[in-house]
């Protein structure tokens, strides 16, 4: 490492923590039903050493019938047992992951281009872009796994360790699905690195029951280069709600023009770059398996990959002519991209990170005892997560009730709590009693009340005697 760099990287990598950790538990606004899991099995594995439904020491999470990788649960844990069992602990691991992802970042390119300058322009960058600090600011599986991913990618590489590589690749894999699919065409590389240390895999494709090969072909070639497109990398983003900061892309606009500078020079010297160009080209293919069209999460690698050479490119063009008209381009975008993180997203994306159940939850712990049932009505999803979740739950007390819980579960019912639709006309003649539900649903003066951030009735609160 050179003398700029020691000085320089330290401080890209506090700057990078420090606009990762901030406002934490304010933006996202809240935890999704995702974030929420993840946190309570963790603190489930942390009272009992079994999740929710009282397996012990899993690899996966059963959770809502879609059995998550359990390695982010695990790497939850001590922060719980530090700050206690709230969003900052949950998302906290995240926050590391993208802080280590910069630095990986830097290590990367420089593998790639023996150049330190461009290798800080790609931490530097990555520190910035939208889509490492929307990641890195939720409980995001993918992020984790996609850290550790490139952390076995670096070392199958750059050392030729297999062995250590091989495990961190591994550990990617159990942590979220996509690398899973990463992990056979990354051992085909390290096989064409290295023939004598690895065996030749056989295997099946998994589109070969598929009828319409004209028809495959075709949505497979849409999906994957959905995620090269300009506007979907640079504009519009993902239509997925809870993977974008409004506003945005997945990368500031102007680095548009750094990309096809890069891409000019990256083709025109292409025989000093032929792994990262097959690294790039690999990626996707984890979201070409789904049937969403451009679904982030699950092709981190290839934006991480696609930003040096966003460097390399913003590295021919920058000089001392260049670097203020840069500088003041760069720092507009990254004030729109703060107020679209710090004010829009709490507030204009609140309802897809399920506002408000944290709050409710708060009300019915305030009012519950003395009453025998407590009857909730919500459209959020899997809503037994958020209680169990903010009301600390005995996850020991829980595993009896999820034990024999069948999948697909029909019910999130447990001990005194049902989740169902209620029907005032009916529901006001049941005894000791307390629901909670929107306002259309109980037409009557509330205990108390749950608002949003413009004082609009989420849920009221009533009791019947």
């Amino acid at each position: 490492m050179d003398r700029l760099s020691k000085i320089i990287l330290p401080l890209i990598l506090i700057f990078a923590f420090a606009i990762r950790i901030f406002g934490i538990e304010k933006s996202p606004p809240s935890l999704n039903w995702d974030e929420a899991t993840l946190g309570y099995n963790a603190y489930s594995l942390l009272k009992t050493g079994k999740d929710e439904f009282g397996k012990k020491s899993p690899l996966n999470l059963r959770s809502f019938d879609d059995y998550k990788g359990a390695i982010y649960s695990y790497t939850v844990i001590p922060f719980i047992k530090l700050v206690g069992l709230n969003a900052t602990a949950i998302r906290f691991p995240s926050v590391i992951s993208g802080t280590i992802i910069v630095f990986l970042a830097y290590l990367f390119t420089l593998m790639f281009f023996k150049n330190y300058r461009i290798a800080l322009l790609a931490a530097f960058l990555i520190a910035i872009e939208p889509w490492s600090l929307h990641f890195s600011r939720a409980a995001f599986e993918a992020n984790l796994a996609v850290m550790l991913f490139l952390t076995g990618i670096y070392l199958v590489v750059k050392f030729k360790s297999f062995l250590f590589g091989g495990v961190t690749l591994i550990l990617s894999a159990l942590t979220y699905h996509a690398e899973k699919v990463l992990v056979f065409p990354v051992a085909i590389l390290a096989y064409i690195l290295n023939p004598t240390s690895l065996i030749r895999l056989s295997t099946t494709s998994i589109f070969a029951h598929y009828q319409s090969p004209v028809e495959l072909i075709k949505a497979v070639l849409f999906r994957y280069f959905s995620y090269f497109s300009p506007i979907n990398l640079f504009v519009r983003g993902t239509p997925e709600p809870s993977q974008h900061i409004p506003n945005f892309g997945m990368f500031h606009p102007i680095e548009f023009l750094f990309l096809v500078i890069g891409v000019y020079f990256f083709i025109k010297n292409i025989k000093d770059h032929k792994v990262l160009a097959a690294l790039i080209l690999i990626s996707p293919i984890p979201g070409v398996l789904t049937w969403n069209w451009f679904y982030p999460a699950r092709v981190l690698p290839l934006f991480f990959f696609l930003s040096s050479i966003i460097a390399y490119g913003l590295s021919k063009i920058l000089n001392k002519f260049t670097i203020v008209p840069i500088l003041i381009l760069l720092a507009s975008s990254i004030l729109n991209l703060f107020t679209s993180l710090y004010f829009y997203l709490p507030y204009q994306e609140r309802g897809n990170w399920q506002y408000g159940m944290k709050e409710m939850v708060g009300e019915i712990t305030k009012y519950q005892n003395g009453y025998e049932q407590v009857v909730i009505e919500t459209k959020t999803a899997q809503p037994y997560i958020f209680l169990l979740l903010y009301s600390g739950y005995d996850p020991g007390k829980y595993q009896e009730f999820s034990k024999d819980i069948p999948s697909p579960r029909k019910s999130f019912d447990f001990d005194k709590y049902v989740f169902r639709d209620i029907y005032w006309d009916k529901d006001k003649d049941l005894t000791n009693i307390l629901f909670i539900g929107p306002v259309s649903s109980l037409p009557v003066t509330p205990l108390s009340e749950v608002k949003d951030f413009e004082g609009n009735i989420l849920y009221k609160v009533v009791g019947t005697e």
